[in-house]
């Protein structure tokens, strides 16, 4: 990854950090999973229903920058997308189909809560 993609990670790590923290979850930066690349660096949430883990995967053929995010007991995954010149990330289906939400705090917790309840 290019320094310009781990700021992107960076800044994105910072602020659900910050939204997670309020909401009383343990917030954990996890080591390098690629020895390649030591600078992909994962982040785990431990909530009241289970576990968030943010997984950085990089600038795409399409220029978007994208970090997976999956839950736990549930296993279910949405991407972060962020648009090369947008200054926000949208959330993204495994499909392709955007959840037409602004980025912030609630519609965060939101996701959190959704993508961890048994379908």
């Amino acid at each position: 990854m290019l320094a310009k993609d781990i700021k992107q990670t960076t800044s994105l790590y910072q602020q659900v950090t910050e939204w997670a923290e309020e909401q009383g979850w343990t917030v954990t930066p996890e080591i390098p999973y690629d020895s390649q690349f030591p600078e992909k660096t994962g982040l785990s949430i431990e909530t009241n229903e289970g576990r968030i883990h943010l997984e950085p995967v990089g600038k795409q053929w399409n220029g978007h920058f994208r970090v997976n995010l999956y839950a736990y007991p549930t296993l279910l995954n949405v991407r972060l997308i962020k648009e090369m010149k947008s200054k926000t990330w949208q959330v993204v289906t495994d499909s392709g189909i955007p959840f037409h939400w602004d980025w912030n705090k609630d519609n965060f917790v939101r996701l959190v809560h959704d993508i961890q309840q048994v379908p």
